[in-house]
């Protein structure tokens, strides 16, 4: 573990949420510890980062007698606790009270046209408000008779925040939403869907308490609330479901969406999980219930003393970059050493050094790979550096010492040589391939036209991932028996290679190891078997017709390998420049495709490549003589939202793309290249 910073290097709290400063990433949720102005004076006075307002109609008040909570462990609390009993103009009048210039939360509720007009009220008030105004839309109470929380109702919640947002807010007013706590993968990509097309959403809170919690006194044999009995249960009981929240929806939502987490927050390790999932900041409820307002210090000190054992010095260098690997270096399954972590000094070190080591590129790399199994955080640093280097300028690597096995390549194209060359066109037929969204099968010399010219000299055979039941793969079971257990074999283990160099992609981007694993860990890649038979030389030309049309790949990232000594692949510099990618004994080229470029907002370059004849073949020579290749195209899940990547957008580099599900972005790629 680093050494823990000391003096000047001592760690900072301090976050920016919605172009509003915050000197600490804790405060209160909207609870009723922040019902009045004494109350909200008490949190100014505390730690906290900022003060929230309890959840406030504009001029309509709940009856505080009805509204009970209980903390029968005193830890976790559950409570049928409406909304305040003050109004939302109470809390215009008061915030203006608070004089330490601390950013106020104000949580609001009300019909669709009510809360656009407070916002409208809240313009007014930000220029008095020096630490700035957000106000978060309660959609999701579960304690108000008769009204189930809109933020289940994703049809309602749209039309609700259409009205909501029918023109943009004031200036210096950030709006966001705080959403209920959701269990399945159809809730969080309705809700992604909902929230990413509200352009002028700055912040969504996760999670509210999850309701209908049922705590019974064993003793009186009756429930701890009454007379509802149900309620909305908060505290430590709740984290797990909070983290997956923030998580989920932190991997969903459009970057420029602040997270901020809630749920379980009671001490400084819980903070650390909430920005470790991606939050931007953390609210306290339940345990400001049962400690009052000095648990932010308490909670801030706790936190504090883990980021200086970890050595980070700000919340940045961890945020959003939960990972899956240990830490510590113990035998792993297959007898390698768990992997390194690797902190973000060494990254920033690694990518600067990076930056004028490897300016350009005048041929593709070729890289080892071992280090991200075996070495250290250094070692691990430095490889992640230069293959960023090599994917922002030439697009290509050619990876050695990797976990691909040579055999079971070797196997592999032994395989796909008998189907190119021992069935008949007649046997290849009956699996033809039939439409960009199943992608399966087999594809006939010249029936593909990379660059939409002449046709290419090549035919392929696409296999997808097996456990898919909408599409099935075409297997020549007949004719070739042990042809599906071989390239199963070699799906499984292509997909574990390019999950690897994702995690080493995303190391080095800053987004923490595992960053992209749950979002392309799903299979949904295709293997293609390419067989470029022998033709005359003089038939291939870079003006005419080629073996492979210029183009780029659609996915995230493609694997290829090259059989024997048979080349031909070209790739473009940025300079126009073709360069020859030679075959590598043991090697497995990597190259960043067009889906990957976009997530990156271009940071990353999907590089033009083309397969002419190979140059090392004399100019005088007759024929071009056959060649083999296997591609891994890799593509997110087809539920993965691609949107700007954190960090690849910046003032000098803006949004370049609309949000696009991965499988909607390659199925319209696939529909133009093929003749069907």
């Amino acid at each position: 573990m680093p050494d823990a910073p000391t003096g000047a290097d001592e760690p900072s709290l301090a976050t920016s949420v919605c172009g509003l400063s915050l000197s600490s990433c804790l405060f209160n949720s909207s609870n009723p510890f922040a019902t009045n102005l004494d109350d909200l004076q008490k949190l100014e006075a505390s730690a906290a980062g900022a003060v929230a307002t309890r959840t406030a109609c504009p001029g309509f008040v709940h009856d505080d007698a009805t509204m009970k909570w209980a903390t029968p462990d005193k830890a976790n609390t559950i409570n049928c606790l409406g909304y305040s009993p003050n109004t939302f103009e109470y809390y215009c009048e008061n915030v203006q009270k608070l004089t330490d210039g601390k950013p106020i939360w104000m949580s609001i509720s009300g019909y669709a046209e009510q809360v656009a007009g407070m916002i409208e009220t809240a313009g007014a008030l930000a220029s008095k408000l020096p630490g700035g105004i957000a106000l978060e839309i309660n959609l999701s109470c579960p304690n108000i008779p008769g009204k189930p929380p809109i933020a289940y109702d994703f049809e309602g919640m749209t039309e609700y925040l259409a009205t909501v947002f029918a023109k943009p807010p004031p200036p210096g007013v950030a709006v966001g939403v705080k959403t209920t706590p959701y269990f399945y993968e159809q809730q969080y990509d309705g809700a992604a869907g909902v929230l990413n097309a509200c352009a002028h959403l700055a912040f969504v809170t996760a999670i509210n308490t999850v309701g209908n919690g049922l705590i019974i006194d064993v003793e009186s044999e009756t429930p701890v609330l009454a007379p509802g009995s149900y309620g909305g249960l908060g505290g430590p009981a709740v984290q797990a479901i909070a983290l997956g929240n923030v998580r989920k929806l932190r991997q969903k939502l459009r970057p420029d969406i602040a997270v901020i987490g809630c749920g379980g927050v009671d001490s400084g390790e819980a903070a650390f999980k909430h920005l470790l999932c991606g939050a931007s900041a953390v609210m306290v409820a339940s345990a400001l219930l049962t400690e009052g307002e000095g648990v932010f210090a308490r909670i801030q000190g706790e936190l504090l003393a883990i980021m200086k054992a970890k050595g980070y010095a700000t919340i940045a260098d961890f945020q959003g970059k939960l990972r899956d690997a240990p830490v510590d270096v113990t035998p792993s399954a297959n007898g390698k050493p768990s992997r390194a972590h690797v902190p973000p000094s060494h990254i920033e070190a690694a990518n600067k050094a990076a930056s004028v080591k490897y300016a350009s590129f005048a041929e593709v790399p070729v890289i080892d790979f071992s280090p991200f199994y075996g070495g250290d955080a250094t070692a691990r640093a430095e490889l992640g550096a230069k293959m960023l280097a090599a994917f922002k300028d030439i697009g290509f690597v050619t990876l050695v010492n990797h976990d691909l096995p040579t055999e079971l390549n070797s196997r592999t194209f032994a395989e796909s040589a008998k189907f190119f060359t021992s069935l008949t066109p007649e046997q290849k037929a009956k699996y033809a391939w039939e439409t960009p969204e199943s992608n399966r099968g087999y594809l006939a010399m010249g029936q593909e036209r990379l660059d939409g010219g002449l046709p290419d000299l090549k035919e392929t055979f696409e296999i997808g991932n097996e456990a898919e039941t909408t599409y099935l793969n075409r297997w020549p079971k007949e004719e070739l028996p042990g042809f599906r257990e071989t390239m199963l074999e070699y799906f499984n283990a292509a997909d574990k290679l390019h999950l690897d160099v994702l995690r080493c992609l995303a190391i080095a981007m800053g987004l923490g190891e595992e960053f992209f694993t749950p979002l392309c860990d799903g299979n949904h890649q295709n293997l293609r078997l390419l067989h470029y038979p022998e033709c005359p030389k003089k038939k291939i030309s870079a003006g005419g017709q080629k073996r492979g049309g210029v183009h780029s790949d659609y996915g995230s990232i493609t694997l290829l390998t090259q059989w024997q000594d048979r080349g031909g692949l070209e790739a473009c510099r940025k300079d126009g420049e073709w360069v020859f990618v030679p075959p590598t004994a043991g090697g497995v080229i990597v190259n960043v495709a067009d889906c990957m470029m976009r997530w990156s907002n271009d940071v990353l370059r999907s590089t033009p490549h083309r397969v002419l004849s190979d140059p090392r073949i004399p100019e005088d020579a007759e024929t071009e003589p056959e060649r083999y290749s296997i591609a891994f195209f890799c593509n997110p899940n087809k539920e993965t939202l691609v949107d700007c990547l954190p960090g690849c957008s910046s003032e000098d580099n803006p949004y370049r793309y609309k949000p696009i599900t991965a499988f909607d972005y390659i199925t319209m790629r696939l529909s133009g290249t093929i003749d069907q």
